[in-house]
Parts: C-alpha cells; sequence; structure tokens
C-alpha cells in the first residue's frame, strides 16, 4: 500500500510503504531484514536500488509502528573505491607516452 491509500496502520501485522521515489518508509516492521524486501521492489520499479538508512519510530492518529527508512539510489554507495586503492589502480596501469 502507498501513501495516503484508505486502512493506513488498520492492521499492525501488514507492513505499508511510503515512497516518495528518492526514499520509502516502510512500516510495522521489526528490523532491517523484515523491511529490505519490500523497499528493493519499490526502489526496483525506480531503477534504482534500496540502502538501509535507519530504524524509526512511525506515528499516525496516535497509532505508532516501527518503521526502516530506506534510500532509492541509482547505484550501490559503496561502488566508489576508497582512495587508496583508486590510487593504487591507476598505477597498476600502464602510462601513456
Amino acid at each position: 500500500m502507498f501513501a495516503g491509500e484508505d486502512g493506513l496502520f488498520r492492521s499492525s501485522n501488514l507492513q505499508r510503504i511510503y515512497g516518495d521515489g528518492l526514499s520509502v518508509n516502510i512500516a510495522n516492521v521489526e528490523n532491517e531484514a523484515e523491511g529490505r524486501p519490500f523497499a528493493e521492489r519499490y526502489c526496483k520499479r525506480l531503477g534504482k536500488t534500496a540502502h538501509f538508512e535507519r530504524m524509526e519510530l512511525l506515528s499516525y492518529h496516535r497509532e505508532t509502528a516501527m518503521s526502516a527508512l530506506f534510500n532509492c539510489a541509482s547505484r550501490p554507495v559503496s561502488a566508489r573505491k576508497p582512495e587508496s586503492e583508486r590510487g593504487r589502480a591507476q598505477a597498476a596501469l600502464p602510462s601513456e607516452q
């Protein structure tokens, strides 16, 4: 379900998905692992991958639930190599003369 749909938080055992295209919040989950499949599905439809940000308490009309917040990114956040590794890779290439 997406933001604005009827029945918001009516059942504490149903996961709810609230996305804005840049991030997605999966409500009614205990941890990252439980929310990840929903986040991956949401972000994949946008051509992106889900990256866990944090767990947070979501509150709506006196109802509360734990939720997992994920960012949707075009490429994996860890895809960038540290400076030291990039320097070694460049040094390994034959120099152009």
